[in-house]
């Protein structure tokens, strides 16, 4: 994982924040613009996930808890998303990386983190033993 920050900012009601874009990108050691801005359209999961299929991936997301103390603790870099203690316009959350339980990146200049999860998405891998074996996926 490297860390990469978010270049845009949820400042009004009309811009969308790019830190889900930071987190996938930090995540898959990509550079930030080789990562579509997913969360400025509004049903944004269905392109994400076959945007993330061509890493022979697919996205999980698991419902937590709504306290820090979550029911997902992976031994993964994954994407949580949540409140954070800053205030963001209404609907919005901001998404962080996790690893092991603990936030190890926020793309968001104030690194404040979340005080809230209220997802995680884990990436999957599609095809383990071909994965292992390092052998070609089968349609």
């Amino acid at each position: 994982m490297i860390p990469i920050d978010q270049t845009i900012l949820s400042s009004d009601f009309t811009t969308i924040g790019n830190c889900f874009q930071a987190c996938i990108a930090s995540i898959l050691e990509l550079p930030l613009e080789s990562v579509p801005h997913f969360c400025a359209a509004e049903n944004w999961f269905g392109p994400f996930a076959a945007w993330l299929r061509q890493y022979g991936l697919e996205p999980v997301m698991i419902a937590a808890k709504n306290e820090v103390g979550n029911i997902f603790y992976g031994n993964a870099y994954h994407i949580v998303s949540g409140i954070p203690p800053r205030t963001l316009p209404v609907g919005q959350l901001h998404s962080c990386v996790m690893y092991q339980g603990r936030l190890v990146h926020d793309p968001h200049p104030s690194k404040m983190g979340l005080k809230t999860i209220i997802d995680h998405i884990v990436f999957a891998v599609m095809n383990p033993v071909a994965l292992a074996s390092g052998a070609e996926e089968k349609p």
